[in-house]
């Protein structure tokens, strides 16, 4: 008789959607500002998981003078929660690096379980929970636990759509000490012939110990146009 193969679904190595992102901005006058955003992205998605990966660099002068060099990696790999539940899980891994921050660089590892509170043809909102597996800057180790996470995706119409991210750190050694990430994505199609889009990105990164006399808060504006292939 004749034996029918195990349908695994597609290679992991297919079905990967990329785009990369660019933004440049300059200014002239009492001052001399300059500043330079690129992005790549990749992400897949099959019934039974999502893998995405992001890069983002930023550099920034101010009258000749150097004021922003930093590199933000960051992967993640969800186990989607299968029909009929709203449980999943997921792992992810980051590395940052920036020169004018008190560390040169901070790499992590974090995995836990997610819950989806919503899903539907337009929107797709999920919390996720979980603990570090690894984590440090480039001088010392630091044990956190990902108390909290949310992600939110909504599309609006054909051409127009939002994304939006909250994570929350705590030193499992030392409850005072935390970070917080949060993101928010306007997303407008110009030209579906190409996949060319227009992006407005609000960043906030807060650390309640940056070290060096560093402000807490970062906040970034970012305008690119960017094409996915």
């Amino acid at each position: 008789p004749e034996v029918k193969k195990k349908d695994e679904g597609p290679s992991f190595w297919e079905g990967w959607k990329r785009s990369v992102r660019v933004g440049f901005n300059t200014a002239t006058g009492n001052t001399e500002n300059s500043n330079l955003n690129l992005q790549f992205h990749t992400v897949r998605k099959s019934k039974k998981y999502r893998t995405k990966f992001d890069s983002e660099y930023r550099f920034a002068t101010r009258n000749g003078v150097d004021s922003q060099n930093r590199l933000d990696l960051d992967f993640r790999h969800e186990w989607l929660a299968p029909e009929g539940s709203k449980i999943g899980w997921w792992t992810t891994a980051s590395f940052e690096a920036d020169e004018f921050q008190d560390w040169d660089y901070r790499a992590s590892a974090h995995g836990g379980i997610s819950y989806q509170f919503i899903k539907n043809d337009k929107t797709n909102f999920k919390g996720r929970t979980g603990l570090q597996t690894f984590g440090g800057t480039n001088d010392e180790f630091r044990p956190e636990a990902l108390v909290t996470g949310l992600d939110l995706r909504h599309r609006f119409n054909e051409t127009m759509n939002i994304e939006g991210g909250m994570e929350y750190f705590v030193d499992v050694s030392q409850v005072t000490r935390d970070r917080l990430n949060n993101h928010l994505k306007w997303n407008i199609m110009l030209d579906k012939e190409s996949n060319m889009n227009l992006q407005f990105k609000l960043t906030h990164k807060y650390d309640s110990q940056p070290g060096g006399g560093k402000d807490n808060n970062d906040l970034y504006f970012d305008i690119t146009v960017g094409w996915q292939f």
